[in-house]
């Protein structure tokens, strides 16, 4: 309770309390006493008085003098004190009365004894004695009467209040002298501890203290002479302080003169770094650039030689100088994607993606290395993935691709297995994770703490053994980082290792399957495989399909009657025999290889992994065979650009085979005069050239009429654009990296040119390429768009044939009268109408317009050019042909 108040409170409470207490108490017992005495003095002289009248009461009744009693009592009233008397025979009746009347007493005395009566009226005190009248009669005594007085001793409370008036002053005195001299002692305290807080705080402040000058009996003097040592010891440190804070300035002048020479000369050195990591860049670049240019020449004329007719010997020298080259393009890759990851230059292009199809494509590249070595490999795919994803789909094939490289090197038997899975799926959120596990030679705890080293494997002596630079785990940690994901790796020595990519896509909800996998819901399949993994991964993909699997590792045990047939073959069985199965059912072989002798027509190959839409059609059309049919684009024509002119012989080589006709050109000046004087299908346009780059050469083409829709793919020995979104806004449609691959290049051919397919037995006779082509009108697409049948062909063709006029009437108004709405609107319509025939001129020209229109451009007016010169060319060659005699039915 006392610690809420301060010293000085204290010390007036402590003061004050006794004192109060003291003086109530003794006060209380002087008033008590004093009230007792006085109220014993009253009684005694009520009973002196009482007895003296009753005596003289005595006398005057022994005589019978009743006028006498009267005077008795009225001279009895003359006492101090007395009220009242009155006084009563022996029988209780009233002799005589002065003063008051009183009521009679309740009981008359019966003994000799006088009573006395304490009580109190409205306003007084007052007491009545009760006093017997006694007479001696023969020496008896007898009782004659009775007297009855009444007291009143007002005087006396007077007296009393007196006492408790002067008591109350004193105690009021003594009080306030005890407050006065608390007060006092409180004064001189607090001077004294203000000298003290005085002399504290001039030592916070740094000063010397005016020390109080306090006597040894000081209470005080104590704490005084501890805050005097203090202050001397205060003034000694900070003396002591000073003299070290000088040394310490001296000694951080010269440091900090030292550190700023280190920081001129660590400046230069910084800059001389920079540039010299700049120029390092700069010639990595470079000479990646001329390095790759001419292994663009070795490979690809190492393929072109290993398509000719070459004994064994050469066959061996030219792989083995294509392999060798392979080598050294991959060692070449891996440094220059480190050296973009480093330098920060790595720019991600995110674009919609199939994250099934990409990885299925990649495996599909990297498995004929895996089966050379006759290892089990397969691709398990969470159905969850949702169809498509946006992501950088180069960057996401280039972390695949290092990642079962890596597993397929380090195998040297046993099976690889890749999984794809979503750890959240919700509606707009995906994690997907990609984990590699193989059956290598593993990794102690020690190995994978170095391997997403730079330049670092597991072993020294891996290095010797299996190659590599140490770089491609870098780049796909690096890559995955940049994407806001996470890489890691769980392993084994001796037992094989698992690595693991986390990256967050975002899905894409509004794409649509590329197949309705629902025909196969319930149907029963025999699956003969021998590879585990393989095998799992066939049965994960039909059980997605609501397919009954039934599987066996024994061709015995095959279930021949079940609707389909599934026979996986590893590398050791590719020649093996298989039974025809019964009923004319079709028998799907999944091979490593193709076979090398005629198959039945009940067979149909697929080359092994394959994809899960091959498999699909497969069981659901039988229409994916070894022998694909060719895919040509005759009438197709194709500008090349490149100042290399091996680049130019070798990627016209690979077209050859495809009917177009090329045109060249060795820089992007030249370029741009042919585009001025002719439209082309397609553009490969290399990137850096003389007089005109690339980039600055595509503007300008699309600045032309002619040309302005039409496809420009980029061709350069980088293995991808520094900026795609740079190369976007000029009008560069795709990338293609050098050396050039023909399945990337047929891929592009088939996804801008308008193919048709040219049976065997035709290829060999190009004369007849009109039989079956007539520009602008593709006869072979009208005929696989019509699902075969030629009159529906005939009927489609001859139907946008005769709406023609009426589209170009309204694009021509809507031109003149700037309604780039309507013209919008007819350019759907004509869009729709295409969908249904073989015009592959009018096709490109209006999805180049559609597409100028729904990016917003400001100056479409080359792409409506080019549909209205389209719509001339499709009516112009109407009236030189026949539609009837082109469709045989």
């Amino acid at each position: 309770m006392l610690r809420q108040f301060g010293i000085k409170h204290r010390i007036i409470l402590l003061g004050i309390a006794p004192v109060l207490l003291l003086c109530s108490i003794l006060g209380s017992y002087l008033v008590y006493a004093q009230f007792r005495e006085l109220h014993s003095l009253m009684a005694e002289r009520a009973l002196a008085a009482s007895r003296q009248v009753a005596i003289l009461a005595n006398e005057v009744l022994r005589h019978n003098r009743d006028q006498a009693l009267d005077d008795l009592a009225r001279a009895a009233l003359e006492e101090p004190g007395v009220r009242s008397v009155a006084i009563f025979d022996s029988q209780q009746q009233l002799l005589a009365r002065a003063g008051p009347t009183m009521p009679p007493p309740d009981s008359f005395p019966t003994g000799m004894q006088t009573n006395l009566i304490s009580g109190s009226d409205s306003s007084r005190e007052s007491m009545q004695a009760i006093a017997p009248i006694i007479a001696h009669q023969d020496g008896t005594p007898q009782l004659a009467g009775t007297l009855q007085m009444q007291f009143n001793w007002h005087h006396y409370s007077l007296s009393r209040a007196r006492t408790l008036l002067l008591t109350s002053l004193l105690a009021t005195v003594i009080l306030l002298v005890s407050i006065a001299l608390m007060a006092a002692i409180n004064r001189s305290i607090q001077r004294d501890i203000d000298r003290l807080v005085k002399a504290v705080k001039e030592l916070i402040g740094g000063g010397r203290a005016n020390h109080p000058q306090l006597s040894s009996q000081h209470e005080f003097a104590d704490l005084a002479a501890s805050l005097v040592e203090l202050d001397s010891n205060h003034h000694q440190a900070l003396q002591e302080l000073q003299r070290n804070i000088e040394q310490s300035n001296d000694d951080l002048r010269e440091t900090l003169e030292t550190q700023e020479i280190q920081n001129i000369e660590l400046d230069l050195a910084r800059r001389e770094a920079v540039e010299a990591n700049r120029i390092k860049s700069e010639f990595l670049a470079n000479t990646s650039h001329e390095i790759r240019t001419p292994l663009n020449g070795v490979l690809g004329f190492c393929k072109i030689l290993l398509n000719s007719d070459l004994d064994p010997s050469q066959r061996q020298y030219v792989e083995t100088i294509r392999s060798s080259a392979g080598n050294l393009l991959t060692m070449i890759n891996d440094i220059l994607d480190f050296s973009k990851l480093e330098a920060g230059k790595l720019v991600l292009d995110n674009a919609p993606v199939n994250i099934r199809e990409l990885a299925e494509e990649t495996l599909a590249i990297l498995a004929p290395n895996a089966y050379e070595k006759h290892l089990d490999i397969g691709l398990i795919v969470d159905p969850r993935l949702p169809e498509a994803v946006s992501i950088d789909g180069l960057r996401l094939r280039q972390i695949l691709t290092n990642l079962i490289n890596n597993a397929i090197k380090f195998t040297p038997s046993g099976s690889i297995r890749i999984e794809l899975s979503a750890l959240q799926r919700e509606a707009c959120d995906l994690e997907l994770k990609i984990a590699v596990s193989d059956t290598g030679i593993g990794m102690n705890q020690d190995q994978q703490k170095k391997i997403f080293r730079e330049f670092s494997q597991a072993d020294a002596s891996i290095t010797r053994q299996y190659g590599g630079t140490g770089l491609g785990l870098v780049i796909v940690k690096g890559l995955v980082e940049q994407m806001g994901g996470d890489v890691g790796v769980h392993s084994t020595q001796g037992e094989g290792s698992t690595f693991w990519v986390t990256v967050k896509p975002e899905p894409l909800l509004n794409a649509v399957p590329a197949r309705n996998f629902n025909q196969l819901q319930g149907h029963r399949v025999a699956l003969y495989d021998r590879s585990t993994v393989h095998a799992q991964a066939i049965r994960e993909t039909l059980h997605s399909w609501q397919a009954e699997v039934h599987h066996c590792q024994d061709l015995e045990q095959l279930e021949w009657g079940c609707e389909h047939i599934i026979i996986c073959l590893d590398s050791l069985e590719a020649e093996r025999s298989l039974p025809e199965p019964a009923g004319g059912r079709r028998c799907i072989v999944i091979a490593a290889t193709p076979p090398e002798k005629e198959v039945p027509a009940n067979f149909i190959y697929l080359r092994k992994p394959a994809t899960r839409n091959q498999l699909y059609d497969a069981l659901t059309q039988g229409v994916s065979r070894i022998d694909h049919q060719q895919q040509h684009y005759p009438g197709a024509s194709i500008l090349l650009v490149d100042d290399n002119p091996s680049n130019l012989l070798i990627l016209e080589h690979y077209l050859q085979p495809f009917g177009v006709a090329c045109q060249q050109a060795k820089n992007g000046l030249e370029a741009i005069k042919l585009c001025e004087q002719q439209h082309f299908d397609l553009i490969f346009m290399d990137i850096q050239m003389p007089q005109l780059d690339g980039i600055a050469a595509t503007d300008e083409i699309r600045r032309r009429p002619l040309n302005s829709g039409t496809p420009v793919v980029a061709v350069s020995a980088y293995l991808s654009p520094e900026n795609p979104e740079q190369l976007r806004q000029v009008g560069i449609t795709e990338f293609l990296s050098k050396p050039v691959d023909e399945h990337k290049l047929a891929k592009l051919l088939a996804q801008y040119l308008t193919a048709f397919s040219l049976p065997q037995d035709a290829k060999s006779n190009d004369g007849d390429d009109d039989q079956h082509i007539a520009r602008p009108i593709d006869i072979g697409q009208c005929l696989q768009r019509a699902k075969g049948k030629p009159s529906l062909a005939r009927n489609m063709l001859v139907m946008l044939l005769d709406a023609l006029p009426g589209h170009r009437d309204e694009l021509a108004r809507a031109q003149d009268w700037g309604d780039w709405d309507g013209i919008g609107e007819s350019n759907h319509a004509l869009k729709g109408a295409c969908c249904y025939t073989g015009t592959p001129h009018l096709e490109q020209a209006v999805a180049a317009l559609a597409d100028k229109l729904n990016r917003g451009d400001q100056s479409p007016q080359g792409a409506l050019q080019a549909v209205l010169d389209a719509i001339d060319e499709l009516l112009e060659w109407q009236a030189d042909h026949e539609i009837s005699v082109l469709f045989d039915d």
